[in-house]
Protein backbone atom coordinates (compact mmCIF):
# COMPACT_ATOMS: atom_id res chain seq x y z
CA UNK A 1 0.00 0.00 0.00
CA UNK A 2 1.36 3.57 -1.46
CA UNK A 3 1.28 6.53 0.87
CA UNK A 4 -0.91 9.25 0.49
CA UNK A 5 1.29 11.52 2.60
CA UNK A 6 5.13 12.83 0.47
CA UNK A 7 6.21 13.13 3.77
CA UNK A 8 5.99 9.25 4.93
CA UNK A 9 6.32 8.05 1.42
CA UNK A 10 9.54 9.91 1.82
CA UNK A 11 10.65 8.43 4.83
CA UNK A 12 8.90 4.93 3.48
CA UNK A 13 11.66 5.27 0.33
CA UNK A 14 14.48 6.68 2.74
CA UNK A 15 14.00 3.55 4.93
CA UNK A 16 13.87 1.14 1.96
CA UNK A 17 17.40 2.11 0.59
CA UNK A 18 18.99 2.35 3.75
CA UNK A 19 17.63 -1.51 4.58
CA UNK A 20 19.30 -2.35 1.02
CA UNK A 21 22.25 -0.47 1.81
CA UNK A 22 22.54 -2.25 4.94
CA UNK A 23 21.39 -6.06 3.86
CA UNK A 24 24.22 -5.28 0.72
CA UNK A 25 27.22 -4.41 2.89
CA UNK A 26 26.15 -7.58 5.34
CA UNK A 27 26.48 -9.82 2.54
CA UNK A 28 29.37 -8.46 0.64
CA UNK A 29 31.01 -9.45 4.19
CA UNK A 30 30.29 -12.88 4.59
CA UNK A 31 31.08 -16.00 2.75
CA UNK A 32 29.69 -16.74 -0.19
CA UNK A 33 28.01 -20.05 0.76
CA UNK A 34 26.78 -18.51 4.07
CA UNK A 35 25.16 -15.58 2.15
CA UNK A 36 23.12 -17.96 -0.23
CA UNK A 37 22.14 -20.28 2.51
CA UNK A 38 20.71 -17.23 4.02
CA UNK A 39 18.57 -17.46 0.85
CA UNK A 40 17.41 -21.05 1.05
CA UNK A 41 16.90 -19.72 5.13
CA UNK A 42 14.36 -16.84 3.42
CA UNK A 43 12.27 -18.86 0.88
CA UNK A 44 11.75 -21.75 3.40
CA UNK A 45 10.46 -18.62 6.05
CA UNK A 46 8.63 -17.32 3.18
CA UNK A 47 6.99 -20.90 1.77
CA UNK A 48 6.88 -23.12 5.00
CA UNK A 49 6.62 -19.66 7.73
CA UNK A 50 4.89 -17.13 6.72
CA UNK A 51 3.15 -18.45 3.44
CA UNK A 52 3.33 -15.54 1.15
CA UNK A 53 1.36 -16.42 -1.66
CA UNK A 54 1.82 -20.52 -0.79
CA UNK A 55 -2.02 -21.40 -1.49
CA UNK A 56 -1.26 -19.74 -5.12
CA UNK A 57 1.86 -21.34 -5.31
CA UNK A 58 0.44 -25.13 -4.76
CA UNK A 59 -2.93 -24.54 -6.56
CA UNK A 60 -0.98 -23.73 -10.00
CA UNK A 61 1.33 -26.69 -9.21
CA UNK A 62 -0.97 -28.72 -9.04
CA UNK A 63 -3.15 -27.41 -11.95
CA UNK A 64 0.05 -28.04 -14.44
CA UNK A 65 1.24 -31.37 -12.82
CA UNK A 66 -1.75 -33.18 -11.54
CA UNK A 67 -1.43 -36.64 -11.62
CA UNK A 68 2.02 -36.50 -12.81
CA UNK A 69 3.62 -35.33 -9.29
CA UNK A 70 2.80 -36.19 -5.31
CA UNK A 71 1.42 -33.84 -2.92
CA UNK A 72 4.95 -34.49 -1.35
CA UNK A 73 6.70 -33.51 -4.52
CA UNK A 74 4.61 -30.21 -5.14
CA UNK A 75 5.44 -29.13 -2.04
CA UNK A 76 8.72 -29.70 -2.28
CA UNK A 77 9.03 -27.93 -5.68
CA UNK A 78 7.43 -24.50 -3.99
CA UNK A 79 9.61 -24.15 -1.46
CA UNK A 80 12.83 -24.85 -3.82
CA UNK A 81 10.87 -22.04 -6.11
CA UNK A 82 10.78 -19.48 -3.33
CA UNK A 83 14.60 -20.73 -2.35
CA UNK A 84 16.07 -19.68 -5.19
CA UNK A 85 13.93 -16.72 -5.61
CA UNK A 86 15.61 -16.23 -2.45
CA UNK A 87 18.94 -16.99 -3.72
CA UNK A 88 19.00 -15.16 -6.96
CA UNK A 89 18.25 -11.85 -5.24
CA UNK A 90 21.18 -11.89 -3.18
CA UNK A 91 23.32 -13.33 -6.14
CA UNK A 92 21.95 -9.69 -8.24
CA UNK A 93 22.82 -8.13 -4.98
CA UNK A 94 26.64 -9.72 -4.92
CA UNK A 95 26.87 -8.93 -8.73
CA UNK A 96 28.04 -5.31 -7.79
CA UNK A 97 31.36 -6.90 -5.91
CA UNK A 98 31.91 -9.35 -8.34
CA UNK A 99 34.92 -9.34 -10.83
CA UNK A 100 34.72 -10.50 -14.22
CA UNK A 101 36.77 -13.20 -13.54
CA UNK A 102 34.74 -14.73 -11.06
CA UNK A 103 31.89 -14.20 -12.82
CA UNK A 104 32.69 -16.38 -15.55
CA UNK A 105 33.68 -18.83 -13.13
CA UNK A 106 30.42 -18.98 -11.91
CA UNK A 107 28.39 -18.59 -15.30
CA UNK A 108 29.23 -21.14 -18.55
CA UNK A 109 27.49 -21.00 -21.41
CA UNK A 110 26.23 -23.46 -23.90
CA UNK A 111 26.14 -22.65 -27.58
CA UNK A 112 27.49 -18.64 -27.15
CA UNK A 113 28.45 -19.32 -30.75
CA UNK A 114 24.74 -19.03 -31.40
CA UNK A 115 23.97 -15.78 -29.91
CA UNK A 116 27.17 -14.11 -30.74
CA UNK A 117 26.70 -15.12 -34.60
CA UNK A 118 23.32 -13.63 -34.78
CA UNK A 119 24.88 -10.42 -32.90
CA UNK A 120 27.43 -10.39 -36.15
CA UNK A 121 24.40 -10.60 -38.52
CA UNK A 122 23.90 -6.97 -37.80
CA UNK A 123 20.34 -6.97 -37.52
CA UNK A 124 20.28 -6.54 -33.28
CA UNK A 125 18.97 -9.81 -31.61
CA UNK A 126 16.06 -10.61 -29.70
CA UNK A 127 16.42 -12.57 -26.28
CA UNK A 128 13.90 -14.13 -24.79
CA UNK A 129 13.95 -15.42 -21.63
CA UNK A 130 11.74 -15.47 -18.07
CA UNK A 131 11.85 -15.22 -14.43
CA UNK A 132 13.64 -18.71 -14.26
CA UNK A 133 17.24 -19.65 -12.62
CA UNK A 134 19.54 -16.66 -11.52
CA UNK A 135 17.79 -14.66 -14.47
CA UNK A 136 19.89 -11.45 -13.44
CA UNK A 137 22.68 -13.20 -13.57
CA UNK A 138 22.23 -14.20 -17.24
CA UNK A 139 22.47 -10.64 -18.54
CA UNK A 140 25.32 -9.45 -16.43
CA UNK A 141 27.28 -12.27 -17.88
CA UNK A 142 26.75 -11.48 -21.67
CA UNK A 143 28.05 -8.23 -21.18
CA UNK A 144 30.92 -9.33 -19.39
CA UNK A 145 31.39 -11.61 -22.54
CA UNK A 146 31.23 -8.57 -24.39
CA UNK A 147 27.84 -8.34 -26.18
CA UNK A 148 26.19 -5.63 -26.45
CA UNK A 149 23.36 -6.36 -24.10
CA UNK A 150 20.09 -3.96 -23.31
CA UNK A 151 17.65 -5.08 -20.82
CA UNK A 152 14.67 -3.89 -20.36
CA UNK A 153 13.20 -3.47 -16.90
CA UNK A 154 10.56 -1.42 -15.22
CA UNK A 155 11.19 1.69 -13.16
CA UNK A 156 10.98 1.54 -9.30
CA UNK A 157 8.65 3.94 -7.57
CA UNK A 158 11.77 4.80 -5.25
CA UNK A 159 14.18 6.55 -7.26
CA UNK A 160 17.62 6.12 -5.02
CA UNK A 161 16.66 2.12 -4.91
CA UNK A 162 15.99 2.23 -8.60
CA UNK A 163 19.04 4.03 -8.96
CA UNK A 164 21.22 1.56 -7.06
CA UNK A 165 19.27 -1.24 -8.55
CA UNK A 166 20.44 0.33 -12.50
CA UNK A 167 24.03 0.16 -11.07
CA UNK A 168 24.04 -3.14 -10.65
CA UNK A 169 22.68 -4.27 -13.97
CA UNK A 170 25.09 -1.49 -15.56
CA UNK A 171 28.18 -2.62 -14.23
CA UNK A 172 29.57 -5.18 -16.63
CA UNK A 173 28.10 -2.87 -19.62
CA UNK A 174 24.69 -3.79 -20.14
CA UNK A 175 22.23 -0.90 -21.14
CA UNK A 176 18.89 -0.42 -19.61
CA UNK A 177 16.46 0.51 -20.90
CA UNK A 178 12.81 0.99 -18.95
CA UNK A 179 9.77 -0.40 -19.97
CA UNK A 180 7.87 2.89 -19.97
CA UNK A 181 10.07 4.12 -22.62
CA UNK A 182 8.70 4.15 -26.76
CA UNK A 183 8.48 1.01 -29.05
CA UNK A 184 11.04 3.29 -31.16
CA UNK A 185 13.56 3.27 -28.05
CA UNK A 186 13.51 -0.81 -28.99
CA UNK A 187 13.84 -1.00 -32.16
CA UNK A 188 16.40 1.66 -32.19
CA UNK A 189 18.38 -0.83 -30.13
CA UNK A 190 18.19 -3.70 -32.67
CA UNK A 191 19.22 -1.39 -35.25
CA UNK A 192 22.13 -0.52 -33.47
CA UNK A 193 23.19 -4.13 -33.49
CA UNK A 194 22.47 -4.71 -29.79
CA UNK A 195 20.82 -7.77 -27.81
CA UNK A 196 17.41 -6.82 -26.50
CA UNK A 197 16.52 -9.13 -23.51
CA UNK A 198 12.92 -9.55 -22.84
CA UNK A 199 11.26 -11.16 -20.08
CA UNK A 200 8.27 -12.92 -21.78
CA UNK A 201 6.76 -15.13 -19.17
CA UNK A 202 4.56 -12.99 -17.24
CA UNK A 203 1.37 -10.97 -18.10
CA UNK A 204 2.38 -7.35 -18.17
CA UNK A 205 -1.66 -6.41 -19.08
CA UNK A 206 -0.55 -4.28 -22.14
CA UNK A 207 0.15 -5.83 -25.57
CA UNK A 208 -0.07 -9.23 -24.76
CA UNK A 209 -1.51 -12.35 -26.61
CA UNK A 210 -2.89 -15.76 -25.15
CA UNK A 211 -0.79 -18.38 -26.11
CA UNK A 212 -1.19 -22.10 -24.56
CA UNK A 213 1.53 -22.20 -21.47
CA UNK A 214 1.87 -25.07 -19.33
CA UNK A 215 -0.95 -26.22 -20.68
CA UNK A 216 -3.82 -23.42 -20.07
CA UNK A 217 -4.32 -19.73 -22.02
CA UNK A 218 -2.00 -17.12 -20.62
CA UNK A 219 -1.75 -13.69 -21.55
CA UNK A 220 1.80 -13.32 -23.14
CA UNK A 221 3.72 -10.16 -23.82
CA UNK A 222 3.65 -9.70 -27.84
CA UNK A 223 6.72 -7.21 -27.73
CA UNK A 224 9.19 -9.93 -28.54
CA UNK A 225 7.30 -10.64 -31.86
CA UNK A 226 6.16 -7.46 -32.90
CA UNK A 227 9.47 -6.14 -33.09
CA UNK A 228 10.87 -8.80 -34.97
CA UNK A 229 8.60 -8.19 -37.41
CA UNK A 230 8.68 -4.76 -37.72
CA UNK A 231 13.18 -5.13 -37.74
CA UNK A 232 13.63 -8.72 -38.78
CA UNK A 233 15.80 -9.47 -35.97
CA UNK A 234 15.64 -13.00 -35.04
CA UNK A 235 14.39 -14.38 -31.61
CA UNK A 236 16.32 -16.31 -29.77
CA UNK A 237 14.78 -17.98 -26.60
CA UNK A 238 18.19 -18.21 -23.81
CA UNK A 239 17.83 -19.57 -20.43
CA UNK A 240 19.71 -19.78 -16.92
CA UNK A 241 19.69 -22.96 -14.79
CA UNK A 242 21.29 -23.42 -11.60
CA UNK A 243 23.21 -26.29 -10.57
CA UNK A 244 23.36 -28.19 -7.73
CA UNK A 245 26.47 -26.30 -6.75
CA UNK A 246 24.71 -22.87 -7.15
CA UNK A 247 26.73 -22.15 -10.51
CA UNK A 248 24.86 -21.72 -13.23
CA UNK A 249 24.82 -22.79 -17.12
CA UNK A 250 22.88 -20.41 -19.85
CA UNK A 251 21.50 -22.22 -22.61
CA UNK A 252 21.07 -20.69 -26.10
CA UNK A 253 18.04 -22.11 -28.29
CA UNK A 254 18.17 -22.17 -31.65
CA UNK A 255 16.93 -18.96 -33.52
CA UNK A 256 12.98 -19.48 -33.86
CA UNK A 257 12.23 -19.65 -37.55
CA UNK A 258 8.66 -18.55 -38.53
CA UNK A 259 7.60 -17.35 -42.46
CA UNK A 260 5.19 -14.28 -42.16
CA UNK A 261 2.12 -14.80 -43.46
CA UNK A 262 1.17 -11.59 -44.09
CA UNK A 263 -1.24 -11.78 -41.17
CA UNK A 264 0.36 -9.61 -38.54
CA UNK A 265 -1.96 -10.88 -35.44
CA UNK A 266 -1.60 -14.65 -36.68
CA UNK A 267 1.78 -14.18 -37.11
CA UNK A 268 2.13 -13.12 -33.85
CA UNK A 269 0.20 -15.54 -32.04
CA UNK A 270 2.36 -17.87 -34.18
CA UNK A 271 5.69 -16.80 -32.45
CA UNK A 272 4.65 -15.86 -29.56
CA UNK A 273 3.75 -19.78 -29.11
CA UNK A 274 6.85 -20.71 -30.66
CA UNK A 275 9.07 -19.29 -27.72
CA UNK A 276 6.62 -19.70 -25.55
CA UNK A 277 6.91 -23.41 -26.15
CA UNK A 278 10.69 -23.08 -25.39
CA UNK A 279 10.30 -21.42 -22.35
CA UNK A 280 7.59 -24.20 -21.09
CA UNK A 281 10.39 -27.16 -22.01
CA UNK A 282 12.57 -25.99 -19.17
CA UNK A 283 10.24 -24.99 -16.27
CA UNK A 284 8.84 -28.64 -16.56
CA UNK A 285 12.03 -29.93 -16.25
CA UNK A 286 13.32 -27.60 -13.81
CA UNK A 287 9.77 -26.39 -11.96
CA UNK A 288 12.03 -25.65 -8.58
CA UNK A 289 13.82 -22.43 -10.71
CA UNK A 290 10.70 -20.54 -12.59
CA UNK A 291 8.96 -18.39 -10.22
CA UNK A 292 5.56 -19.74 -9.65
CA UNK A 293 4.64 -16.61 -7.07
CA UNK A 294 2.75 -14.54 -9.78
CA UNK A 295 -0.54 -15.14 -10.88
CA UNK A 296 0.17 -16.41 -14.49
CA UNK A 297 -3.03 -17.42 -15.53
CA UNK A 298 -5.09 -15.11 -13.60
CA UNK A 299 -6.43 -12.74 -16.54
CA UNK A 300 -8.50 -15.43 -19.31
CA UNK A 301 -9.57 -14.68 -22.69
CA UNK A 302 -12.51 -14.46 -24.14
CA UNK A 303 -13.12 -17.19 -26.66
CA UNK A 304 -12.40 -15.35 -29.92
CA UNK A 305 -8.77 -14.16 -28.03
CA UNK A 306 -7.56 -16.92 -27.64
CA UNK A 307 -6.97 -19.10 -30.81
CA UNK A 308 -5.75 -22.72 -29.41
Amino acid sequence: MGFQNPHLKKISHEVEYLAVRVASFVLFRVPRTWALGWGDFLGWLGFSVLRIRRKWVLFSLNRVFEGDKSPAELNRIGLRAYQNFCKSMIEFALLSEMSVTELHQRVKWDHLERLKAAVNAGHGVIVVTGHFGSWEMLAASAAAHGLPASVVADRMHNRKVDALITAMRTKYGCEVIQTHQSIRDFMRALRRGRILALLSDQDSRKSTVFVNFLGLPAATPAGAATLSLKTKAPILPVLIVRQADNRHIVYVEPEIEYTPSGNREQDVFQITQQFTQVIERYIRQYPEQWFWMHHRWKRQPKKSEHEG
